[in-house]
């Protein structure tokens, strides 16, 4: 998940993204002077043969949680990040014509280096092939997730890629109802789901609403959210209210 600003990471046709990669090549090393900003806005690159290698700087904060995605088109790739020693820290894989990507709380503040890498059969594809890469703050999917709802307030966020969770806390109270609101903005389908303190749920996954939930005891829950079109992650609202 990520919390967005004015564009959205939605797939590489209707993406805002910085240019700067298709300039020239970019070195598949630590060598590499390119550089990504925690932004939702992507950055479009080029990759020029079926294994070509990209390698991006971006500076993270200590125990931040970050998304960091890959969309393609039609050929395989693979995302990784590495930290400053080069040693990989995560990865996914890309299978084409989707977004794909992994969550991280950042170890250390400094920099590290996200890969972009094609992995495709040279006979089916020679090469030239366009992606875009974002590294985003995130709202981790587990119930150390440092996001919260405040009652009254909406929040702006969203799935930064297919079959990205994104778990908000909230705290309840025993003698009041909650009602859960979320919006999409129509390209995907959002699911809410409400766990407990234990992680356990307790409102299955519903489109869009759990309305005037009443818990059986005081604390802390977890909301649960993940909003998917048939490709890519999309855009969503959130809002808490309370009677």
């Amino acid at each position: 998940m990520h919390r967005y600003g004015t564009a959205g990471l939605l797939g590489l046709a209707i993406l805002g993204t910085t240019r700067a990669a298709l300039a020239g090549d970019i070195p598949g090393d630590a060598s590499t002077r390119a550089t990504l900003q925690v932004t939702n806005v992507g950055t479009d690159g080029l990759l020029g043969t079926a294994r070509d290698s990209d390698w991006y700087r971006v500076r993270l904060s200590k125990g931040q949680d970050y998304a960091v995605k890959l969309g393609l088109f039609y050929v395989q790739g693979r995302l990784t990040l590495r930290d400053a020693a080069r040693q990989v820290l995560e990865t996914a894989v890309n299978y084409g014509d989707r977004d794909a990507g992994f969550e991280v709380r950042a170890p250390y503040t400094g920099t590290y280096f996200v890969e972009v890498k094609g992995a495709w059969y040279a006979e089916t594809k020679a090469g030239d092939e366009h992606y875009y890469v974002a590294v985003v703050r995130d709202c981790k999917d587990g119930l150390d997730t440092r996001c919260t709802l405040v009652p009254g307030e909406t929040y702006h966020v969203g799935s930064a890629w297919l079959g990205d969770y994104d778990v908000h806390a909230a705290v309840l109270d025993r003698a009041k109802r909650y009602t859960f609101t979320g919006r999409s903005d129509g390209i995907c389908a959002l699911r809410l789901a409400l766990l407990d303190g234990t992680g356990r749920v307790v409102v299955p996954a519903a489109y869009s609403d759990i309305r005037d939930y009443e818990p059986p005891k005081s604390g802390r829950y977890y909301l649960r959210a993940n909003c998917n079109s048939e490709d890519y992650g999309g855009k969503y609202d959130l809002r808490l209210t309370v009677r």
